[in-house]
């Protein structure tokens, strides 16, 4: 009798550690069928109209549009006219040089179908180059991306 009990301890810690071994791929194979969203909600609530460089910005349009500027020049702006259902959301101009993030710009949009936002850099002799400009949300999601280059 102490001997069959022993086996039937020894099979029900076997059982036991064979669930725990296979408990995560069950878990992992659960997780795999989950069919993937194709997009977030918020890009079907918000997108760029148009995404401009240029050398300033004046009641809240775009002055001397380029997609090439001297490191001599003062700035050079990302003007950036989005359509936006959504009350409020938290946009970032994610500015690149050589493929480098530099800066990192946080701006606010509104409920509108032209809400313009902008951000700038200062230029300077090591800015000359290929620059870059994401446009995404608060939450990682591509909107617009653009070049412009420095010489």
């Amino acid at each position: 009798m102490h001997h069959l009990h022993a086996s039937m301890s020894s099979l029900i810690l076997l059982v036991f550690l064979l669930f725990l071994a296979f408990t995560p791929a069950i878990l992992a194979q659960a997780e795999e069928e989950t069919p993937e969203s194709t997009e977030p909600p918020t890009l079907k609530d918000i997108s760029v109209n148009s995404m401009t460089f240029c050398q300033d910005v004046q009641d809240r349009e775009p002055v001397k549009p380029a997609d090439e500027f001297s490191h001599e020049i003062e700035r050079v702006y990302c003007h950036t006219d989005m359509n936006s259902s959504l009350e409020e959301k938290i946009i970032k101009h994610l500015w690149y040089l050589e493929g480098e993030l530099v800066s990192s710009i946080e701006l606010k949009v509104g409920k509108s179908k032209r809400w313009r936002i902008w951000s700038y850099k200062s230029m300077y002799p090591e800015a000359v180059g290929k620059w870059e400009v994401v446009v995404q949300t608060d939450d990682g999601a591509v909107l617009q991306h653009g070049e412009f280059t420095v010489k």
